[in-house]
């Protein structure tokens, strides 16, 4: 798994073709850490299918999830389809259908915001949600009905989902956030020690609004 690492990094014809070699280990966390090095050699549509293939047929759930996201890191077109067949596809825990919610946030492809928003609305599992989210946060940032949904989950009592949701609104930085982000603060619903937090997402939005480069909003609370 190391030297999978190091031939990742070096990133050379040969270099592949070693890392090709061990897609053949029968350890599945060797050949989980040869699907993340893959997606380092972008400009290889081989290595792009390869990708596809062990998403969809490698027999260990942590391979397949690895090779998802290092489909979403490529950026590659072809990785849209897989990604949405292995959101609608079933697997222990929703493992696959959680990693291929956040690969889609890398991916950024604008056409994933409805189904993203399909798996970010209450009733669906938290941490798919969460990854939903996530996702959706650098999306299709022209579109109001996104921003105008995480405003929405901002009033919900699940506590565990409001950072996502307030690092996403700063994500996206669409100024009519600022009302609900800043009532918010004022409403005695998030701890005190979180209030700093949430302003720093407001003054993300405020300095994207103006040109500037804002802070970062994924700061940690």
């Amino acid at each position: 798994a190391e030297a999978a690492k190091a031939l990742g990094s070096i990133g050379s014809a040969s270099a592949e073709q070693q890392i090709d070699a061990a897609l053949a280990n029968d350890l599945p966390w060797v050949r989980d850490q040869v699907a993340r090095q893959l997606g380092n050699f972008k400009d290889d549509p081989a290595a792009t299918a390869k990708l596809v293939d062990i998403a969809t047929h490698d027999k260990a759930y942590r391979v397949r999830s690895a090779a998802l996201e290092a489909l979403g890191k490529s950026k590659s077109p072809v990785a849209y389809n897989t990604l949405v067949d292995a959101v609608n596809g079933e697997s222990p825990d929703d493992t696959l259908r959680r990693h291929a919610l956040r690969a889609f946030g890398d991916l950024g492809d604008d056409k994933a915001a409805a189904l993203l928003l399909q798996w970010a609305a209450p009733g669906k599992p938290l941490e798919i949600r969460e990854a939903a989210i996530d996702s959706i946060a650098g999306l299709d940032l022209s579109n109001k009905e996104i921003t105008h949904a995480l405003i929405s989950y901002l009033d919900e009592p699940a506590a565990s989902l409001k950072p996502s949701v307030i690092i996403a609104l700063g994500r996206r930085g669409d100024p009519e956030a600022v009302p609900a982000l800043e009532g918010l603060i004022h409403s005695g619903q998030v701890p005190d020690l979180m209030a700093p937090f949430v302003q720093m997402q407001i003054d993300a939005i405020h300095a994207k609004a103006s040109g500037q480069a804002p802070p970062d909003p994924g700061g940690a609370c």
